[in-house]
Formats: structure tokens, C-alpha cells, sequence
């Protein structure tokens, strides 16, 4: 099964190379499994040219750097031998049952090496062996040739897809799967009438497109103004603070102050009474401030399922700040502490942050290989850290040299 599902994604990126398109993001969950057994190649979101061989600023890339070839990593370079590395990586961990770690295929390229399976196929690992090498030039020099030597390998392709699909059956409920979609489709199939069963006796869409766009911007005039009206009726008719004094304005060069007369003098033996523009307000207890470590000591006392999701990433938020500042004064265990705990309750770009915290502190200890574990991990989670994608360039580049 490994190797069919690695000749068909080897099959579609020979068709991609062939119009000139390198994917970049040969990954697992970029590789998708039919109930039949149909296997597809998606989300070409970050694919360039070939030709463009410069994809991101110097010393950053874009992808995942389990998965990203040396040279990416190093040179920020790519080509399709890029995408037969990655795909390499891939058939790696399906034969393993984990990804490698960073680094690892450098000293155990061949599967066997750390697989607690049963044998791996000879012939399959050497073809996995000879995707995931350092050196470009030694790797298959185009898709096609991986996939020819992968179609070797495999059996015939409809009794693995059958094993495919038996397996899919042990994992899913696909009846109720295909009932499930059944019905969105039944539910969207009047929403899309006029493209599905298009008519002939009836004017084209574009021609009934206008007055439909002018009842649209006629009902959204109407709402913006009766938002405004109440808007204006709400803050003419809030009641005024007796206690607050305004100051007032000193008096421009184009505007005069108005006259008033002069108040009248109170008779003699009257008590003088203060207007009420001058009344002292009432004193207001100070607000106590709320330590932002009891905050964060509070947060990590909640336990993820006590959270709702605002709640979770605003306390994750507080554990990162607080992971922050300890990381800037060197209390580097209460950073890893902080990290730790955020990475409990945080969301994926929070966690992604987080990793990058622990990863700053291992650096600093001297601890290149873990923080290099930490630094992935956050791009694993979020590929737009670009802080941890050039910690992670720079140690690959240390590495190399």
C-alpha cells in the first residue's frame, strides 16, 4: 500500500513538473485517500515555477521543515527534486509510523534502520533511501523515474486498492459517510439550478444580475441609516454626569466667546452657593491593579476543558507573555514552565509561539538539536512564524558548514 500510494503522488507530481510547477508542500495532510481507494495530490496554494528559483527572502522558506529538502532549508532553492525529497520523507513515515526527526535522515535513511515493523521490502527502501539524499544530484532526476521504480515495487494496483479500501472500512463508517454527503449535495443542488439545468426560455443570469445588486445596496443604505439614526437618539437622550466638569474651550481666532451678563450680586448676609458646575466629585476607591503573574498562575490553574475558546486563548496569551519576560530577565525555567502551559490551552498559532519560547531558551543553554525540534515544531503549527523559520535556517545552514 505504501508504495501504490507513493507511485500515484509520484504520478501527479510528474504531471505538475511537466507544466513547469513545483508543489513545495509535499506533506501528509496534502495527500488524500478516496473511500474507494482513489489517492489525490491538493492544495497547490504555495506551488511556484521551477524557473523561480529564489522563493522567499534569504535565509526563510516556506513549507515544513520535516518534510523541506536540505538545500530548501539552506539556500531557500527549489526544484522538483525538492517535491521527490519530500515525497521521500513521506513514504519514510508511513514505512516507520512517525515522521523523522530533524536531522535523523541524515544517519538513518533506510526505514529498516528504525522501523519496529515487519520487514520493509528491499527494493522499496532503496528506492526511499535514494529520494531522501542530502545531495540533489543522487536523487531521481525527475518524478516519472520515481514513479516507474515505485510501480515495481507495488503490486497491481486494483487488489492494493481494494486493501485500501478494506482498511478505509475498518476506520470510517463509510455509508454513513456517503449518506452525509448525499445530503449536502440534495441541500446545495437548488442553489446551483441554474448552472446544473440551465434553460433556454428564461433571460441569462447576468441580465437579472443588476436589479438584484441594486436591492442589495438599497437594503444596506436602509440599514446603515437606521444604525445611525439610533446612534444619534441614544446619545442625545443619555443623561447627563452632574459630576463631570467639563473644561472649556479655549476661544480661537474665529470664534468669539459669547457674552453673558454678570450674575447678581447676593444680598447682604446671604450664604454664597457654588454653582454646580463646581460641585467636588465624590471620591472613587482607585482601582486595585491585578498582578499579571497571579493572572497567568490563575490561568494555568484552569484546566483546558473549565476554558471556553475566548477564554483559552486569552489566558494562553497571558502565559506567553509572562514565558516572554522570563525568557528577557533568565529565568529561563519559569519561560519553559510558562511555554509548557500554554501549549495546553493555546491555539495553533499560540502554541506555534510557544515552541519558539522553549526553543530561544535551549538555544541559549547550548542545546542546538532540541531548540532546532522546538524551532520546526512552530512551523509545523504555523508556517508564517517567521522568526522560527530563520532560527531554524540558521541552524540548518550551521549545521551544513
Amino acid at each position: 500500500m505504501v508504495a501504490h500510494i507513493g507511485e500515484r503522488v509520484a504520478s501527479a507530481l510528474a504531471y505538475a513538473h511537466r507544466r513547469d510547477v513545483v508543489h513545495r508542500d509535499i506533506a501528509p495532510s496534502n495527500v488524500m485517500i478516496g473511500f474507494e481507494g482513489a489517492v489525490s495530490l491538493i492544495d497547490f496554494g504555495i506551488a511556484r515555477r521551477s524557473t523561480d528559483a529564489s522563493l522567499t527572502a534569504t535565509g526563510a522558506f516556506i513549507g515544513r521543515a520535516v518534510y523541506t529538502a536540505p538545500e530548501v532549508l539552506v539556500r531557500g532553492e527549489a526544484d522538483p527534486r525538492t517535491d521527490i525529497y519530500s515525497l521521500g520523507v513521506l513514504l519514510w513515515e508511513l514505512l516507520v509510523g512517525r515522521p523523522p526527526a530533524l536531522g535523523e535522515l541524515e544517519t538513518h535513511p533506510r526505514p529498516s534502520s528504525v522501523a519496529t515493523s515487519e520487514a520493509i521490502p528491499a527494493e522499496l527502501e532503496k528506492l526511499i533511501v535514494r529520494a531522501v539524499d542530502v545531495d540533489p544530484a543522487r536523487r531521481f532526476s525527475c518524478a516519472e523515474n520515481f514513479s516507474a521504480g515505485l510501480l515495481q515495487v507495488a503490486p497491481a494496483a486494483d487488489a492494493t486498492t481494494r486493501e485500501i479500501t478494506r482498511l478505509i472500512g475498518r476506520c470510517y463508517e463509510v455509508a454513513r459517510e456517503h449518506q452525509l454527503l448525499k445530503a449536502d449535495i440534495d441541500e446545495a443542488r437548488p442553489l446551483l439550478r441554474d448552472t446544473l439545468a440551465p434553460r433556454r426560455d428564461v433571460e441569462p443570469i447576468a441580465s437579472r444580475r443588476s436589479p438584484l445588486r441594486r436591492r442589495l445596496w438599497l437594503y444596506a443604505l436602509c440599514v446603515v441609516t437606521a444604525s445611525f439614526a439610533l446612534v444619534l437618539a441614544l446619545r442625545r437622550g443619555r443623561p447627563s454626569d452632574p459630576f463631570v466638569a467639563t473644561a472649556p474651550a479655549a476661544p480661537g481666532p474665529a470664534t468669539a466667546p459669547h457674552w453673558r451678563p454678570p450674575p447678581a450680586p447676593n444680598p447682604p448676609g446671604t450664604a454664597t452657593t457654588p454653582p454646580p458646575s463646581a460641585v467636588t466629585p465624590p471620591a472613587r476607591p482607585p482601582s486595585r491593579p491585578v498582578s499579571h503573574t497571579k493572572l497567568a498562575a490563575a490561568a494555568a490553574r484552569t484546566t483546558a476543558a473549565e476554558l471556553r475558546p475566548a477564554a483559552r486563548s486569552a489566558a494562553a496569551g497571558r502565559l506567553l507573555d509572562r514565558a516572554r519576560d522570563s525568557l528577557t530577565d533568565g529565568d529561563y525555567d519559569d519561560a519553559i514552565r510558562s511555554a509548557r502551559e500554554a501549549l495546553e490551552i493555546g491555539s495553533a498559532r499560540q502554541q506555534a509561539a510557544a515552541h519558539l519560547v522553549v526553543g530561544k531558551v535551549l538555544l541559549a543553554q547550548g542545546k542546538r538539536n532540541p531548540a532546532a525540534e522546538e524551532f520546526a515544531a512552530a512551523v509545523e503549527l504555523d508556517p508564517e512564524n517567521t522568526a522560527a523559520s530563520e532560527h531554524l535556517a540558521s541552524l540548518r545552514r550551521k549545521g551544513a558548514e
